[in-house]
C-alpha cells in the first residue's frame, strides 16, 4: 500500500481515538448542556446503540468542495492541480459512527510539459465509515476520520487508460456547528488510492494513482436537531416528530402533563388541566375549557359557551332579554312562536312568520309595510303611498304604470299622451298605418313621423320588449304574401334599431294572409288587413 496513504490512516485513527476518549470522559463527568437546558436527567438519556425507528431521523447529507493534486508517479508528471466534489448521504449507526454512500468526481488539469494530455480524472462511487465526535446540539466541534472503498471510472489520469478501477480512500476533517440549524461546516482532507488492474507500469496505459484532495465540507445532520422541540435531540428521540419526555426517550407518556387525564383523552396533553375540562384548564369547573369559555370565572353550561343560562334556552343570561322564560336564540332568548326572530311580545302576527321590519308580519316586497296593509305588496314602496311607489310622480303607481320613469295620464296607463300610439299592457295600438311601397317592404317617407313616435314609446318603456307582426291581404299567392309580411316586419325593426332601440328588444314574425281582421272581398277590408302590429313579450335573458 502507498506509504502516504498508510500514514494518513494512522494519523486519522490517532486523532479520532484521542477525541473519542476525551469526549467519553467529559460526557461521563457532566451531562450534555442541551439536556440540562431541557431538564433531562443523566438517567433519562437514551443509549447511543441502534434502536428501532432510527431510519426516520438518523441521517445526513454531506457535500465536499475541494482542490485536488496527484501525489504519485507517473500521474503527477502527466497532470497538475485540479478540483473535486462529492455528495455523500449517510445513516448514523451510533452517535460516533455513520455509514455512507457517495458519488463524486476528481478533475485534473494537464501538466505544463504534458502537451499530449487533456483533462483527466475519475468518477468515484464509494461506500465508507466515518468515526466522529457526536454531532449534537451540545457540541460545537466535531472532528472526524473516515475510510472507504468503491469503484473509480477513470480517464486520462492513468496514462490514457479508461474503465473501472478499485478505489480506496482515507480522510480527516473538523466540522463546526452552525448557530441555529443542524448544519456543520469545516475543512477536510482526503487521499484516494486508485489501483489499476494488473501490475503498475510507468510507460504504458496502466498505472496506479494517489490523489490528495483538501477543501471545505458542509454537513446537514438531522440527528443533531430537535424537530419536535421537546428538549430531546433527534439522535436520542424515539418519537422525533412528536413532543415527549426525556425520561421516555422523547416519546409521550401516558399522562405527559401529569394532570390525571390520560393523553389519549386529554385535549391539552402538554398543559395541566382539570378532568372537568377534559385535561384543559377550567377555572370555574363547569366542564368548558377556559379557552372556549365566554365566562371563564363564572360556572355556566356548555350550551351557553360556559355562561349561566337560567331558563336553559341556549342563550346566556347576560344576552337573554327574557332570562327566566325559555325562548329562541334568534329572538334574543324570548318566546317566538313563528320563529321569525321577532319576540311574540313585539310580533303583530305571532302565528305567521314575517319580517322584523314589518313588526313580524309578512312583507313580500320588504318595504316595511305588512302585506295586509300594502296596496302594492309585490313592489317596494313608501308608507306615504301605502306601500306603493310613483317614480315619475304622475299619480299612477309604478306597479300599474307602463312608463314608470316618464310621467303620463292614467288614461294612457301612465305613459305620455302620444298622438298616434295608444299604450296598453299587452300591445301598442297604432291610430294610423305604416305605409309601405306597393307590393314592397320599403317604408314610405310619409310614415317617418309615425316611426319616430313608435321609437319614443319604446324609449319610454325601456324595460319592454315587443314582437313586430306583419300581415297582408289575400291578393296574390299565399307564398308571396308570407314573404312580403316577413319583409315588412323586418323593415320596421331595422328602422327602429337605427333610431336607437336595442335589437335584443325586438323580434319579428310574418303571418301573410292567414290572420285577417276584415273581409278581403272589399277594398276597404283589404286595406285594414294590410297592417303591422306590436305585441309586448317577455324579454329574453
Amino acid at each position: 500500500m502507498n506509504t502516504r496513504f498508510r500514514n494518513v490512516i494512522l494519523i486519522g485513527c490517532s486523532i479520532l481515538a484521542s477525541t473519542a476518549a476525551a469526549q467519553s470522559a467529559a460526557d461521563a463527568v457532566a451531562p450534555d448542556p442541551s439536556e440540562v437546558a431541557a431538564g433531562v436527567k443523566e438517567s433519562d438519556v437514551v443509549s447511543d446503540a441502534p434502536r428501532s425507528g432510527w431510519f426516520s431521523r438518523h441521517w445526513g447529507i454531506r457535500v465536499d468542495l475541494q482542490a485536488a493534486y496527484p501525489l504519485s508517479k507517473p500521474t503527477n508528471a502527466w497532470y497538475d492541480w485540479g478540483g473535486a466534489w462529492r455528495v455523500h448521504g449517510y445513516l448514523d449507526l451510533t452517535s460516533f459512527l455513520d455509514l455512507g454512500l457517495e458519488v463524486g468526481q476528481i478533475i485534473l488539469s494537464p501538466a505544463p510539459k504534458a502537451t499530449n494530455r487533456s483533462l483527466g480524472g475519475s468518477v468515484n462511487i464509494d461506500v465508507g465509515l466515518r468515526l466522529k465526535r457526536p454531532m449534537s446540539m451540545g457540541h460545537l466541534v466535531s472532528p472526524f476520520f473516515e475510510i472507504g472503498t468503491g469503484v473509480a471510472i477513470t480517464g486520462d489520469n492513468q496514462s490514457g487508460g479508461t474503465g473501472p478501477r478499485w478505489d480506496i480512500f482515507a480522510g480527516v476533517g473538523v466540522l463546526f456547528r452552525g448557530h441555529h440549524w443542524p448544519v456543520w461546516i469545516g475543512p477536510s482532507m482526503r487521499v484516494h488510492q486508485i489501483f489499476a488492474w494488473g501490475s503498475p507500469k510507468t510507460s504504458s496505459v496502466v498505472a496506479d494513482a494517489t490523489i490528495l484532495t483538501f477543501g471545505l465540507t458542509v454537513d446537514f445532520n438531522a440527528g443533531g436537531a430537535d424537530w419536535d422541540h421537546d428538549g430531546v435531540e433527534n439522535i436520542q428521540d424515539l418519537c422525533a416528530a412528536t413532543p415527549g419526555q426525556a425520561s421516555n426517550a422523547g416519546c409521550p407518556s401516558a399522562d405527559m402533563d401529569g394532570d390525571g387525564v390520560p393523553d389519549s383523552l386529554d385535549k391539552c396533553p402538554t398543559v395541566p388541566g382539570a378532568k372537568s375540562g377534559q385535561g384543559c384548564p377550567d377555572a370555574d369547573g363547569d366542564g368548558v375549557p377556559d379557552a372556549e369559555d365566554k365566562c371563564p370565572n363564572v360556572r355556566g353550561v356548555a350550551s351557553a359557551m360556559g355562561c349561566p343560562d337560567a331558563d336553559g334556552d341556549r342563550v346566556a343570561d347576560g344576552e337573554d332579554k327574557c332570562p327566566n322564560v325559555a325562548g329562541s336564540p334568534t329572538a334574543a332568548g324570548c318566546p317566538d312562536e313563528d320563529g321569525d326572530g321577532v319576540p311574540d311580545s313585539d310580533d303583530k302576527c305571532p302565528g305567521v312568520k314575517g319580517a322584523a321590519t314589518a313588526a313580524g308580519c309578512p312583507d313580500e316586497d320588504g318595504d316595511g309595510i305588512q302585506d295586509s296593509e300594502d296596496k302594492c305588496p309585490k313592489l317596494a314602496g313608501t308608507a306615504e303611498l301605502q306601500g306603493c311607489l310613483d317614480t315619475d310622480g304622475d299619480g299612477v303607481m309604478d306597479d300599474a304604470d307602463l312608463c314608470p320613469k316618464v310621467a303620463g295620464p292614467a288614461s294612457n296607463n301612465g305613459c305620455p299622451a302620444y298622438k298616434s300610439v295608444t299604450v296598453s299592457a299587452d300591445k301598442l295600438t297604432l291610430k294610423q298605418k305604416i305605409i309601405f311601397a306597393v307590393g314592397g317592404s320599403k317604408i314610405q317617407s310619409r310614415s317617418s313621423s309615425l316611426m319616430k313616435e313608435i321609437s319614443s314609446v319604446l324609449m319610454d318603456r325601456g324595460d319592454t320588449c315587443v314582437r313586430i307582426e306583419g300581415h297582408t291581404d289575400s291578393t296574390g299567392s299565399a307564398e308571396k304574401n308570407q314573404k312580403l309580411s316577413e319583409d315588412r316586419a323586418e323593415s320596421v325593426r331595422e328602422a327602429l334599431v337605427k333610431s336607437g332601440i336595442s335589437m335584443d328588444r325586438l323580434s319579428v314574425q310574418g303571418f301573410g294572409q292567414d290572420q285577417p281582421i276584415d273581409s278581403n272581398a272589399t277594398a276597404a277590408g283589404r286595406e285594414n288587413n294590410r297592417r303591422v302590429e306590436f305585441v309586448t313579450t317577455e324579454c329574453r335573458k
